[in-house]
């Protein structure tokens, strides 16, 4: 476990692993390394050691469907890793160590069983957006729209940078800090609104000066990231000697915290910050052009065909697809016939007067 966390702390260094991510290796490598006892030998591992952790996820840590999908594949990666080196040969993890199905169904059916209200079609409404917006602050008005105009999400909102946005075309050039695949966007004229004034704050307008358009789009007045990972240290002993240790990473998320005071207070039910990346889905596939709202969204696809596809996709097509979503959240309101007191009636050419008919 030692060598296999040190290994991702390396990936980290290189910028091919989140911070986050290595926070949840060390927490859930340590809860398996300790249910198993760390003198348990890998080559000694049954297939009953493996069913009976899915029994202590399920029952003891009451883990949901997508945390024990997760684990599991920590887990099995952690043992690869091992394996690979030629440490072990690969444990036998037997017929209870499969992952637990995650489609819509089956989720929905699990809450069911479990007497919990399912929220996974719940979408954003232009009115709860506009409540939203009424209610947020200059950043988070920006924040908000972003979420829903783009699919952004919280880390997405805060690592971006003013030189990923062009104000003047509405582009957003933006590689997904979680996959690294580039990702378009077109802002609406809403959106780019609420980002001038965003960037027209006191502590926007400095960090601009010192960092040119390299400056992050969200920071607090005290210049500080609305989403931050730091790593957290604790002095242990280790065979008489003390050592300091690195044992988790501390995630400050502003974004999700302030949305989801903001939901809260507005009484808007199953509404959390991701809720705006499947709004933006949601809507998007009214479009009918999968290409682009996989660029929209970052999604990953290797396959030959798809990274084609992802290169061809047109401005214009990431524009209306954009333009699709944005009429879904606020339609046209359509214009009714003139009725006012007084208007003049239109006549019925040939009409006899006093008889004529309004058209």
């Amino acid at each position: 476990m030692a060598q296999f966390l040190a290994f991702k702390r390396s990936q980290v260094r290189a910028g091919d692993l989140s911070a986050r991510t290595l926070g949840d290796y060390i927490h859930e490598m340590e809860k398996y390394v300790g249910f198993l006892k760390p003198g348990t030998p890998v080559d000694a591992l049954r297939p009953e050691h493996f069913s009976a952790y899915m029994g202590h996820m399920i029952g003891e840590r009451k883990l949901g469907r997508y945390a024990r999908r997760r684990v599991r594949t920590y887990i099995n990666t952690l043992l690869r890793y091992g394996a690979k080196n030629g440490w072990y040969p690969m444990p036998n993890t037997g017929t209870d160590w499969v992952a637990p199905a995650t489609d819509s169904d089956s989720v929905r059916q699990a809450k069911l069983r479990a007497g919990l209200r399912d929220y996974s079609d719940r979408i954003v409404t232009g009115d709860e957006l506009d409540q939203l917006l009424e209610r947020a602050t200059t950043a988070f008005k920006a924040i908000v729209l972003l979420g829903v105009n783009c699919g952004l999400g919280p880390a997405d909102i805060g690592r971006i940078r003013w030189n990923a946005i062009n104000m003047c075309t509405g582009r957003l050039m933006y590689p997904r800090p979680k996959t690294g695949v580039m990702r378009i966007g077109y802002l609406w004229k809403k959106t780019r609104a609420a980002l001038l004034q965003v960037r027209a704050l006191r502590q926007n307008r400095e960090a601009i000066e010192r960092e040119g358009e390299a400056a992050l789009v969200f920071i607090t007045r005290r210049n500080e990231p609305y989403y931050r990972e730091r790593e957290v240290h604790r002095d242990i002993e280790i065979d008489g000697q003390m050592v300091t240790k690195l044992v988790g990473i501390a995630v400050e998320n502003a974004v999700s915290i302030t949305f989801r005071r903001m939901a809260k207070e507005l009484n808007l039910e199953g509404v959390h910050f991701y809720r705006l990346r499947h709004t933006f889905k949601t809507l998007a596939k009214r479009a009918r052009d999968t290409e682009a709202i996989d660029a929209m969204m970052g999604h990953k696809d290797r396959s030959i065909g798809k990274v084609y596809d992802h290169e061809e996709v047109s401005w214009s097509r990431i524009k209306r697809v954009a333009r699709v979503v944005y009429r879904r959240l606020w339609p046209k309101i359509k214009r009714k016939e003139d009725k006012r007191p007084g208007a003049p009636a239109m006549k019925i050419a040939g009409a006899v007067d006093g008889n004529s008919a309004v058209a």
